[in-house]
């Protein structure tokens, strides 16, 4: 092939052949004449061959210039082009580097030429990142970008687009072509936008409304929830795009078009508009835009607070109330002329009304002094009945329990330190309850710890509260009881059953209030109200060298003795009623009537367990009860033959003064125990018989010294 000088245009082979042939025979026709015909055919064949060359040596020439004006054009291009162009190996070496390159850098061509690339990256996440980029460009075909951060000669560091590709490759050889673009600016605009909409997230969602936070260029930056869950958008729908094109450009109005543009040339002004819309997700609406234009001096640039109010309610109201103040004020007029022939009739209705509202205020007068009489009279009966049947959860109305609501109600509203004493089973917990209920520190929990049932070993962390590895098997930090009552009040049941070594510990609490956790040093102050109960006999305690004496002293401030069942029967059928009808909901049986005979026998019992064993007693007897009629006979008769039994193994007949309270309890508990062949727990234990807790009654063993012979 070959290039026409004339047309400019690539000529194919067979067309240089035929030209070249034609010349020849033209050549020929000049020549004299001859008689060899091989002679002339084999000069013809010549020649063709040598204009043949002749032809294709102008063409290679005339290709030859062409590339070399094009090399000169492209040096020229690559030297003075307005982008930083570098040639490299594929080792990164620089082997050419451009005017706009050498500026960028602020290093001379000459300098630049045979140094590695890598030197001029400013930090070490950048040397990987440009190995990889090499890698790619040489690897596969096609243009590879990166972004990385290069060293000027004056020591600052900018921000770089690397783009790169192969001009050729070979197995030893590539050649590189790489651009610089510096995107300094851009980057630092990046990280203002993000700086901005950090900010701006830190702030809308204090926002109870609808607040879309715009950058200088109205690009939304976020948007709190509630934007998103009233306009029906997503984050991914909403952040990064103009605020005109949410919603397929439903957003571009005209209103908000002008608020946001006075907004941008009123600096930190604050402006509004209202806006009727049909807003994408919601509907037509009437939106109040408030716009407000805030500089951040941290990242110099400005943000847009654009908040919005739904008062399409409140639109409508106030159209609504404009037509009906417009339509009364047509029907002011209309009745203006009728008004004024009724004028003098008007009078005399006016004048008959003060007659009736004198009469009404004589009668409305009578009515609340009648009110006032029936709110007293219910207060007082309301009394009277909490008086007599109860207070709170305490069913009775008996003398020794009226005396007790009595010093509840004395002592409730105080902060004093209450001691509970009685036998098991008559109501201490209950009237700890009552007292924590009508004190002061009602609003805070009423915490229970029952000393009896705890373990020596875990008491105090129990109280107290223990730090992580405390003792062996403490693997968490736990809080104390009393810790768990601050503010509160603490009801320390069977107190007389805490270790002595404890006790002074307790002691603490009650004078300063403060305490340590097991396995801490650090004090904690505590404010609690404490409420303690006992069955013992702590002045015998103290006479033993069992209970503290400056203890006691500190817990009896005030307090309160309960009576034992047997000392108030007359609440027995109050008793025996509420039992059955709570009973009656939880087992589903419909006991309706409890007969004569059984209460009598039920107040003629001993009740060695008090309410405690009375409901146990009742519990069963709704149980086994056949009818509608409460049936205790079996059950009540094993208690009685007990009680009768316990009499005679004493020695004491009737007429004849009975066994302290005390020994009465320890035969009680013995003779169960001997009947259950000694079997504590379980469904036929000496615990169910007795209507008390396992660990109580193991309590109660210890105390009078009862041991399996």
């Amino acid at each position: 092939m070959s290039i026409d000088n004339d047309q400019n245009r690539v000529i194919p082979t067979a067309e240089l052949r035929s030209k070249a042939d034609k010349r020849s025979r033209k050549s020929e026709a000049e020549l004299p004449s001859s008689t060899e015909l091989d002679m002339q055919r084999l000069l013809h064949t010549l020649q063709v061959h040598k204009i043949e060359l002749e032809m294709q040596n102008a063409s290679l020439k005339q290709a030859a210039d062409e590339v070399e004006t094009t090399r000169n054009k492209y040096a020229e291009l690559y030297d003075f082009a307005p982008v930083g162009y570098l040639t490299l190996d594929n080792r990164g070496v620089i082997c050419e580097a451009n005017l706009a390159c050498s500026q960028l850098l602020g290093v001379a061509r000459k300098l630049l030429i045979n140094k590695p690339f890598t030197m001029l990256i400013a930090d070490a996440e950048g040397q990987p990142i440009f190995s990889e980029h090499l890698e790619r460009v040489v690897r596969s075909h096609g243009i590879h970008k990166c972004e990385i951060k290069l060293s000027q000669n004056n020591g600052e560091v900018i921000y770089v687009q690397f783009q790169s590709s192969a001009l050729d490759t070979n197995e030893n050889k590539s050649s590189i072509l790489s651009s610089i673009v510096d995107i300094t600016v851009a980057k630092q605009l990046e990280f203002d936008i993000q700086d901005a909409r950090e900010y701006a997230e830190s702030i809308v969602e204090t926002i109870r409304e609808p607040l879309v936070v715009l950058d200088s260029t109205l690009q939304i930056l976020t948007a709190n929830h509630c934007f998103y869950s009233t306009f029906k958008v997503t984050p991914k729908e909403t952040v990064g795009r103009f605020i005109y094109d949410i919603g397929n450009r439903q957003w571009d109005i005209p209103q908000l078009r002008v608020l946001i543009e006075e907004t941008l040339t009123q600096n930190t002004a604050i402006t509004d508009y209202e806006v009727e819309h049909d807003f994408p997700g919601v509907g037509h609406k009437t939106i109040l835009f408030t716009a407000r234009q805030i500089f951040r001096k941290d990242v110099g640039s400005h943000i847009i607070l654009l908040a919005m109010e739904d008062i399409t309610d409140r639109k409508q109201l106030l159209d609504e109330l404009q037509k009906a103040h417009d339509k009364l004020e047509s029907a002011v007029k209309k009745r203006t002329k009728e008004l004024t022939r009724a004028n003098l009739q008007l009078t005399e209705e006016i004048a008959e009304r003060k007659k009736a509202e004198l009469s009404l205020q004589g009668t409305y007068a009578e009515i609340k002094l009648l009110k006032d009489r029936l709110q007293a009279e219910n207060i007082y009966l309301q009394q009277e009945v909490a008086l007599q049947y109860n207070f709170g959860e305490i069913i009775g109305r008996s003398d020794p329990l009226v005396t007790i609501f009595s010093q509840v109600k004395q002592v409730a509203p105080m902060n004093a330190t209450v001691l509970l004493l009685g036998e098991t089973g008559t109501g201490k917990g209950v009237v700890a309850g009552a007292i924590h209920r009508s004190s002061t520190r009602k609003g805070r929990p009423l915490i229970t710890v029952n000393c009896a049932t705890l373990p020596a070993a875990l008491v105090e962390s129990e109280l107290f509260g223990r730090e992580k590895g405390a003792f062996t098997g403490s693997d968490s930090r736990q809080i104390g009881r009393f810790e768990l009552a601050d503010g509160g009040t603490i009801f320390l049941d069977e107190i007389g059953e805490l270790p002595l070594e404890l006790q002074s510990k307790l002691l603490r609490v009650i004078q300063d209030g403060e305490f340590e956790r097991l396995g801490s040093s650090r004090t904690i102050k505590t404010d609690v109200r404490i409420i303690a109960a006992t069955n013992r006999n702590l002045k015998e305690e103290i006479r033993a060298g069992k209970f503290r004496e400056d203890l006691y002293y500190r817990l009896n401030v005030f307090p309160i003795t309960m009576p034992p069942l047997r000392q108030r029967r007359e609440d027995i059928p109050l008793l025996v009623n509420h039992f059955v009808s709570k009973f009656n909901n939880k087992i589903g049986k419909r006991i309706e009537t409890v007969s004569t005979n059984t209460l009598n026998l039920l107040q003629d019992y001993y009740w060695p367990g008090n309410v405690r064993e009375l409901e146990s007693v009742i519990e069963r007897a709704v149980i086994i009860s056949p009818g509608s009629s409460l049936q205790v006979l079996d059950r009540f008769e094993a208690f009685q033959n007990t009680v009768e039994t316990a009499g005679e193994m004493s020695g004491v007949t009737a007429g004849e003064s009975v066994k302290a309270l005390a020994d009465l309890e320890r035969d009680h508990i013995l003779q169960v125990l001997l009947k259950t062949a000694w079997r504590i727990e379980g469904k036929n234990g000496a615990a169910v018989l007795l209507g008390i807790n396992p660990s109580t009654l193991r309590a109660r063993m210890r105390k009078f010294g009862i041991v399996r012979q």
